[in-house]
């Protein structure tokens, strides 16, 4: 069972819903405490969508999405044309590496202490990486690579990694949801333009074409 947090004034997540007058006190919206429990409970432990294959069709194309509070670089390798999703921060200072939303780059460079890595996530130079008074002579690039996000799973052309779950949690996760995404996907193939979805349920809904998303009344 869920341990639910307890908010400001020692008020259970309960009492901001009043069932019988169907509404939702405006805090479940604004107080930080319920949204770190969401990112930890719901958003970590789940399937993500990052984007769809049909954002980066060049090698070298990039998209900056989000996975919960983590800004992540979905990216098209230039050699071997594979997807693949880094965490948009440096290895050495933790600065955004990419500041862009999208486009098509050879490589990703800190602009602290130019950092730079390729389109496979590797460490491929730093500035004054040859100094001995910069960093003792001892740093070995291929150490310190972007941090990978693992397990992406290419689904109708759908790019979902997996969160925290467990392997088998994840797997499990997976095989219930893939029975309403294999519906929704196979009745668009064919005629799909673009994707929409609503954040206002539950239920994500899916729309072929059109820039704006389905809402469910």
């Amino acid at each position: 069972m869920v341990a639910f947090i307890r908010a400001p004034g020692d008020r259970s997540i309960r009492s901001y819903i009043d069932a019988e007058r169907g509404t939702i006190s405006r805090e479940t919206y604004v107080n930080p405490d319920i949204f770190d429990q969401e990112m930890e409970q719901i958003f970590q432990r789940c399937w993500l969508l990052l984007g769809h294959e049909s954002q980066i069709p060049n090698p070298g194309d990039f998209v900056v999405t989000r996975m919960g509070t983590e800004e992540v670089i979905m990216v098209r390798d230039r050699k071997d044309k594979q997807i693949r999703a880094f965490l948009n921060s440096c290895r050495h200072r933790g600065e955004k590496v990419c500041r862009y939303d999208q486009g098509n780059s050879l490589v990703f460079t800190c602009p602290f202490h130019a950092w730079t890595y390729d389109t496979k996530g590797k460490l491929v130079g730093a500035g004054f990486q040859n100094s001995p008074e910069a960093y003792t002579d001892t740093l070995n690039k291929a150490e310190w690579g972007l941090v990978e996000v693992a397990q992406l799973c290419n689904f109708y052309g759908l790019i979902w990694p997996p969160g925290i779950a467990k392997p088998r949690h994840s797997r499990i996760i997976w095989a219930h949801s893939r029975r309403a995404y294999d519906t929704a996907c196979s009745r668009v193939m064919g005629r799909m333009r673009g994707w929409g979805c609503s954040h206002r349920s539950s239920v994500i809904v899916y729309r072929p074409t059109g820039r704006f998303p389905a809402s469910p009344r």
